[in-house]
């Protein structure tokens, strides 16, 4: 529904004989266009969670690199109105004092990674699993 109002708000700006609201038009589709192409993307091809005792990995359509049990200090759960995230923090990692790019990721200053809310188990149980696969294997 917020897309749709999105693509309304663009065509009206398309509309315009202004060539400033035009422009901002063109590019504000461009915006919803991309957006609405990523959801299609995610929601066709959800990512897998795959888990290996030298570590875990997020396998979908962007592959994200293998996380070593051992690199990780720790998971836990971010509730954020009715939605719940895994959070993980990496161990040995510098002062995390660039607020610019803890705004960009989405994530608070502690944490270096989320997972997604596309698997089958539940935030609690997904974390201990996790932490169950972490001490069977992160030493």
């Amino acid at each position: 529904l917020l897309m749709a109002a999105y693509a309304i708000l663009a065509v009206a700006l398309l509309r315009s004989d202004d060539v400033v609201f035009s422009f901002f038009g063109w590019v504000w589709l461009a915006v919803v266009g991309w957006f609405l192409i990523h959801t299609l993307i995610n929601r066709a091809f959800p990512p897998d969670l795959i888990l290996s005792g030298e570590g875990f990995k997020v396998a979908g359509i962007w592959r994200r690199p293998l996380i070593p049990w051992t690199d990780i200090d720790r998971f836990w759960i971010l509730k954020i109105h009715v939605n719940s995230y895994l959070l993980y923090a990496l161990a040995n990692q510098p002062s995390r004092n660039n607020i610019g790019l803890w705004i960009f990721r989405g994530l608070p200053s502690e944490a270096d990674g989320r997972l997604r809310q596309t698997y089958e188990l539940d935030p609690q149980r997904l974390v201990n699993v996790m932490n169950a696969w972490k001490a069977g294997h992160g030493t």
